[in-house]
């Protein structure tokens, strides 16, 4: 998030974000005197002052929340919006975060995605809260966020937006309102499903123009083969050439979003440049990733395709995948990012490495390592 205010790349080494921040405050004191607490987020070493000395534990985490909410309300454009995706895995003292910054600016509009059947212990307190606030108007607690919240359950997409979803991602040609009616019907009103379909009836030459339309090559009765978005995104998988569904298991192993850099460091011993690049071409065109904010950043199109193709990793291939990640970031104390930490706790524990897990788990206000 600070990286998008400061308009820095997301994996910006922390110096430089450092000197951004001051650039951008200098003239607010009530901020400058705060910013060594910037160190755990930023990963780097900041001399401490009077003010931030003798902070420690709960009270440290606190103080650097009020910060980092302090810093959004004077680098943030007036209004603002953000939006955050997988909100689901957002950790206890991100949500605390979350929450203060929802009190204290008021020209902001915070949207978070969270999946419907992962919703997190603090998400589910915001909407009882929230539920309350609106049922008893007269003793709602002034300082409490959840005034402001408003929850909203996304529904199934009708069929006539599946149709035109359907046709947007098949192309300039139309599909035919025969198979459009078809997928949507698979789709049951789930816009991925609805893209995955199509593009894996595409690829996969089941469906071709004909007469200026998009339609299927044998009767539509056989489509039922396709019902199940994991089964739909298994057998687009199992058309890569081996090295390229390595390099999709390797950015899995990364996250929603990976990097070149991560890449090559994981496949070192397995691809050339050049090769990494034609597969992660190959990718592109097989609408299983996309790009990133940055240069040499891409994405998984959908958290679903990552979770399939993770699902797919053997344990042995996961955990060394993993332990390499960890040791690089561990190692690459110059180009720390925010929530470093965070994710060393992550690729640790995958790896089977607890000791290391536990003992960045106590770097991170907020996380208690299990």
């Amino acid at each position: 998030m600070l990286a998008s205010l400061l308009d820095l790349p997301p994996d910006c080494n922390g110096y430089i974000a450092l000197e951004n921040v001051r650039a951008r405050v200098d003239e607010t004191s009530a901020i400058v005197e705060r910013l060594p607490l910037l160190d755990g987020v930023l990963g780097i070493a900041i001399p401490e002052n009077d003010g931030t000395r003798h902070l420690e534990g709960p009270n440290r985490a606190d103080a650097t929340m009020r910060l980092l909410g302090d810093l959004v309300g004077a680098l943030a454009p007036r209004p603002l919006v953000l939006i955050m995706e997988d909100s689901q895995w957002l950790d206890s003292a991100s949500w605390r975060l979350i929450e203060w910054i929802l009190g204290s600016l008021p020209s902001l509009l915070l949207i978070l995605c969270v999946r419907v059947e992962e919703i997190p212990d603090e998400l589910k307190s915001l909407r009882r809260r929230a539920e309350t606030a609106r049922m008893n108007t007269n003793r709602v607690d002034a300082d409490d966020p959840a005034r402001f919240c408003q929850i909203l359950e996304l529904r199934e997409l009708g069929e006539v937006s599946i149709r035109e979803l359907v046709a947007r991602t098949l192309g300039e040609v139309p599909p035919h309102q025969e198979l459009a009616g078809r997928i949507a019907a698979l789709a049951d009103g789930n816009p991925f499903f609805a893209e995955e379909i199509s593009i894996a009836l595409k690829g996969e030459g089941l469906i071709a123009v004909r007469d200026g339309f998009w339609r299927p090559i044998r009767p539509l009765d056989s489509l039922r083969y396709f019902e199940g978005v994991e089964r739909v995104i298994r057998e687009r998988v199992d058309l890569l050439e081996a090295a390229t569904f390595n390099v999709l298991k390797a950015g899995a192993v990364v996250g929603r979003s990976f990097s070149v850099d991560a890449l090559q460091m994981l496949l070192c011993n397995e691809l050339t440049s050049s090769a990494l690049g034609s597969a992660i071409e190959t990718l592109l065109a097989a609408q299983l990733v996309r790009h990133g904010v940055g240069p040499g950043e891409y994405e998984f199109r959908h958290d679903q395709i990552r979770d399939v193709v993770y699902s797919l990793i053997s344990v042995d291939a996961r955990q060394r995948l993993h332990g390499l990640l960890a040791d690089r970031i561990e190692s690459n104390q110059s180009a720390t990012a925010p929530l470093e930490f965070s994710a060393l706790v992550q690729h640790f524990e995958a790896a089977g490495n607890i000791e290391k897990a536990v003992k960045y788990a106590d770097l991170v206000p907020g996380i208690r390592a299990e």
